[in-house]
Order: C-alpha cells, then sequence, then structure tokens
C-alpha cells in the first residue's frame, strides 16, 4: 500500500514497483489507509510522512508503539504469574491448580488476540477478560471486587478491545488506590443497540487529563491505547469511546455497537458463569 496525499508521488511509486510484480493499492490519506488496514492484510506500507489531518508518523508510531507495549505488559504479567504460581505450590496446591487452569486459558487467548480476526465474538473476548480477572483477583485478592452485568442469550460479534480496557481499568483504576476498589463490566441492550461498559471507582481523572486522554499529543500515560482503541471504533462503528470520570471517584469506558450493525448480532445461547 502507498500513502501520499500527492497523486504525482503515487503514481511514480506505482510505475516503479509494477516492475517488480507488486501488488500495489495507493490511498490519499492516512484516514484511508487505516480503513484498508482493517480490510485485508499487507506486506509493506510505504507513506509519506507530511499529509494534511493525519502524518506519516501518526499512521504507523502510534499503532506500532501501542502493540509493543501490549506485548510488553503481557510478559510482565506473565513473570507476575508465574512467581504467583511458584508461591502457591509451597501451601495451596489447590489454588495452584486453578490459577494454572486460567494462566494456561489466558496465554492461549491472549496470543488469539494479538493475531485476532477483525471482529470475535463476545464469548471469546468474555473468556479471555475472566481468564485475566481470575488471575489478578489471586494476586490482590480483597484489593479486587468485580462486579458482572451481563445478559443470557445473546451472541454477537466484536473488535478484541474489552480486555484491554478492563487491564487499564485494573491497572490505572482500582489498583492505583492502596486499598483497591470494584471493577464492574456490564453490557446492555438499549433498543437495537449495544453498550458495553467498563467502570472502577478508583483514582479517577482531572478534567484536563480527561480532555488530553483521546488527543493525538496526549501526555496521559494510557492514552496511546485509548487512541487507538478510538480510532479503531470510529472505523468499525462510527462512534468511539465515551469516557467519563472524576478525580477521587473513578472513571467509566464505555462504547456502543449501534443498530445498524445488528446484522453482525444474532440470538444464541449463551449461559453466564462467575
Amino acid at each position: 500500500m502507498a500513502v501520499d496525499d500527492d497523486p504525482v508521488n503515487l503514481k511514480i511509486l506505482t510505475s516503479v514497483l509494477s516492475i517488480k510484480d507488486y501488488a500495489m493499492v495507493t490511498v490519499t490519506s492516512g484516514i484511508d489507509a487505516l480503513i484498508k488496514l482493517d480490510t485485508d492484510h499487507w506486506d509493506l506500507i510505504i507513506t509519506d510522512v507530511m499529509m494534511p489531518q493525519m502524518s506519516g508518523y501518526e499512521l504507523t508510531m502510534n499503532g506500532f508503539v501501542w502493540k509493543q507495549r501490549i506485548y510488553k505488559r503481557k510478559y510482565n504479567h506473565i513473570s507476575y504469574t508465574l512467581n504467583s504460581i511458584s508461591a502457591l505450590a509451597s501451601f495451596d496446591t489447590k489454588r495452584m491448580s486453578h490459577l494454572i487452569d486460567a494462566f494456561s486459558s489466558y496465554l492461549r487467548l491472549s496470543f488469539n488476540f494479538l493475531n485476532a480476526e477483525p471482529m470475535i465474538p463476545i464469548e471469546h473476548e468474555l473468556e479471555l477478560v475472566r481468564a485475566y480477572l481470575y488471575i489478578e483477583k489471586e494476586r490482590f485478592e480483597d484489593r479486587m471486587t468485580i462486579n458482572w452485568d451481563l445478559p443470557e442469550n445473546l451472541h454477537f460479534q466484536l473488535p478484541p478491545l474489552t480486555q484491554p480496557l478492563v487491564e487499564n481499568a485494573v491497572r490505572h483504576g482500582i489498583l492505583s488506590r492502596s486499598k483497591g476498589g470494584t471493577l464492574t463490566i456490564s453490557i446492555k441492550e438499549l433498543a437495537n443497540d449495544i453498550e458495553i461498559t467498563i467502570a472502577d471507582n478508583g483514582k479517577g481523572m482531572t478534567a484536563e487529563q480527561l480532555q488530553q486522554l483521546l488527543s493525538s499529543q496526549s501526555n496521559v500515560t494510557q492514552g496511546i491505547g485509548f487512541l487507538n482503541t478510538h480510532k479503531r471504533l470510529l472505523r468499525v462503528y462510527a462512534t468511539g469511546l465515551q469516557i467519563k470520570s472524576k478525580e477521587g471517584q473513578g472513571t467509566s469506558v464505555s462504547f456502543i455497537i449501534p443498530s445498524e450493525k445488528r446484522n453482525m448480532i444474532r440470538k444464541n445461547s449463551y449461559s453466564q458463569t462467575d
């Protein structure tokens, strides 16, 4: 894929690379390139740096950095969990066995997430979230309370975005307080729409932090992850993250799967487990 707002440059690139039997696709903006990225697999992207609305750096670096942060978080989480398993082995083999089961599920689903299809069933997403939260609950015990508010007999597809939002709520929300807090995960039907909400009663954010969170110039620690999630939701559903937060009271992050996307949703047997 070649990305450039100058059609002359695109024509030159196409002429040069077509000699080498490359299958070329050209787009004239970073936004169009992001749409293409979600619809197919690409071997090479050549992009101009200076483009209106979105620079070449914004097109490539944010996604790259976000992916690297995901890998780093997965590595750290694996390290902490192995230490917990080792500690449990000396005094509670039953808990150790359950933790190993959850850890195995988490690893399998995490690697699936990193190579995920654009859309996955909600059951798979919730399975990963449950495995992650089981491990964190074993590590932090009374510092974490988890509430589930999920409907029965509901099945739909969504981008694999929920687990990173849950992880952010745990890390930057409830565990940012010494006494911990409560995490609530809810899925609600609103007429024909579906609303997914991850809420915590952690330290929350200032109005300035909240304003910066979805900005491309964000200096907030979790800003890049939120920004990429927000942009992906905009591309898929034309509606992004809705974030509400008050300092000292907590944060609520939600997104809507709108009614016009109901063709991706079908009723199915879905049993809720704790």
